[in-house]
């Protein structure tokens, strides 16, 4: 006997890294500098055949042969990344309007830097007043969303705290009034339809 006891020892592995998937050059992922807690965004700059990476931080930092448990894939295009130069429309200001421009560097989470196509440039716009593509106001919204809505004369940013029906919302503005505004003077995030 004398070996029995090995319990298919080579089941528990894989586990640890990001459900273990492979990384190629160039991904943008999210690394544990020096094995530490926190995760800083970067890209694999090489991958080795022994599963670790030499990864390039954004912020011009490097680090050879990282092991693979500590780097994950960064969050998908779902969670508000849009790429640098991506067309897109946006509310200037946080305004009704909508104006043609390009997405220039993601500042924050759901944040963007925006160039227009006029030239001019706004920092740290949030991600709800950014429309790509295909994507459409939904006519009913949700409690919890950031809105910009009426209030004074002028689009300001706040909250949807309740759905009153009857196509009106309670908006707690984020300079601290709070109101009750009908849809058609709440611009809501842009979200893809479903199916699309």
């Amino acid at each position: 006997g004398g070996d029995g006891g090995g319990n298919g020892g080579r089941g528990g592995g894989g586990g640890g890294g990001g459900g273990g998937e492979t990384l190629r050059e160039g991904d943008a992922v999210e690394c544990r500098h020096g094995g530490g807690p926190q995760y800083y965004p970067g890209k694999i700059a090489r991958a080795y055949p022994d599963g670790s990476y030499d990864i390039a931080y954004d912020d011009g930092d490097k680090e050879a042969k990282v092991r693979g448990a500590y780097v994950r894939k960064a969050a998908p295009a779902a969670e508000g990344e849009l790429a640098n130069g991506t067309e897109v429309k946006v509310r200037h200001g946080g305004q009704k309007d909508s104006f043609p421009a390009k997405v220039d560097g993601c500042v924050g989470p759901d944040l963007y830097n925006i160039k227009y196509d006029d030239g001019d440039y706004e920092k740290a716009v949030p991600r709800f007043r950014i429309q790509c593509a295909g994507e459409r106001q939904k006519r009913e919204l949700e409690q919890g969303w950031k809105v910009d809505a009426q209030c004074g004369g002028s689009f300001r940013s706040g909250k949807v705290v309740k759905v009153l029906g009857g196509d009106e919302y309670s908006i707690a503005f984020d300079h601290g009034e709070r109101q009750n505004v009908a849809r058609p003077m709440i611009c809501g995030p842009f979200l893809k339809p479903p199916g699309a």
